[in-house]
């Protein structure tokens, strides 16, 4: 090594630690970040634009969904964007969340789905009980669910409902996930 390109050696392992913590969002610009992108309603956030925060982000998302001072359109969003963080934490969290008896139908309805796109078919367990909910849009939510964990379990489970669905747009919801889910598993 030449005597000149040691100390711009020495220089540069000194300066990456530091332009690393640099490029890192500081916990309050990621939950600001965070924030914005729950709040936006011209603009839908990709996976992309939560993960590239890091597991911060997930911390944030975590705290919103379960903080009942949020305006319930803020929660579900929170609930919503969780299953980009296919994790314990988002599980126990959507988990700890339908287990409240009040919770607001549009975050009910917005956890069943995030399940669904989390975990697969780990979730259809969860997701099933759902089809039997009192309230239509929680009962087509779960129905959507059921379409994206897609197999035929969950094409069974659906057919069940199907034949004791008395409202209209639940049952075209489900006639749709199951022509969904069989017409994908014709072109596989």
């Amino acid at each position: 090594m030449h005597a000149r390109t040691a100390p711009l050696l020495v220089l540069c392992l000194l300066a990456a630690p530091l332009a690393a913590r640099a490029q890192q969002p500081t916990n309050d610009t990621v939950k600001d970040r965070v924030m914005a992108l729950l709040a936006a309603f011209e603009h839908v956030p990709s996976a992309e634009e939560f993960t590239s925060l890091g597991s911060g982000a997930q911390d944030v998302l975590v705290s919103v969904a379960k903080d009942e001072a949020q305006a319930p359109f803020v929660r579900g969003r929170a609930v919503w964007a969780l299953q980009y963080f296919p994790n314990d934490a988002t599980r126990t969290t959507i988990a700890a969340l339908l287990a409240c008896d009040d919770l607001d139908e549009s975050i009910v309805e917005r956890a069943v789905q995030a399940l669904a796109f989390a975990f697969g078919q780990e979730a259809l367990a969860n997701v099933r009980g759902y089809l039997d909910d009192g309230r239509a849009d929680v009962r087509e939510a779960a129905a959507r669910a059921l379409g994206t964990i897609g197999g035929d379990e969950a094409v069974r489970i659906l057919r069940r409902r199907l034949d004791r669905e008395g409202n209209g747009a639940v049952r075209s919801a489900i006639e749709e996930e199951i022509r969904r889910v069989e017409g994908a598993g014709v072109s596989d």
